[in-house]
């Protein structure tokens, strides 16, 4: 090993084979009470350890509930498809034309189409832009 040694961890000892054997550290019970900057210190490592656990139920709890937002989202997008669908289907049924499908390169948006009450088809126009220049 090059004359290097491994480092011993607080709480074990090294036997003369080189076995590195861990002894357990005192509980507060068992401490005296001649050091109490030690108390002090495994004191506040217990309430960090505490705190920890806490923490990790926490992070539990946070994962399941985004499992079930993730799992609702799901059922919402298939209920979506589900409804488009429909109405594609509904559409091709009452026009006797294919569905026009939609160019997925095409972003801009397209105003809907409103009918009146003559029965007369009119676009409806978008409502302006927030980021229009267009200043009153």
């Amino acid at each position: 090993m090059s004359g290097r040694q491994s480092p011993i961890q607080p709480g074990a000892a090294s036997t003369s084979s080189g076995v590195v054997v861990s002894t357990p550290l005192p509980s507060s019970a068992a401490r005296s009470p001649s050091n109490p900057t030690l108390d002090m210190v495994l004191d506040r490592l217990n309430d960090w350890g505490d705190r920890m656990d806490t923490l990790d139920e926490h992070m539990a709890g946070f994962r399941r509930s985004l499992q079930r937002i993730d799992e609702r989202m799901d059922t919402v997008v298939g209920r979506v498809d589900a409804v488009e669908r429909w109405a594609t289907e509904d559409a091709t049924e009452s026009t006797g034309a294919p569905a026009v499908e939609e160019d997925p390169a095409n972003t801009t948006p397209q105003p809907p189409v409103l009918t009146t009450a003559s029965g007369k088809a009119r676009a409806r126009s978008p409502p302006p832009s927030p980021h229009s220049s267009r200043h009153a």
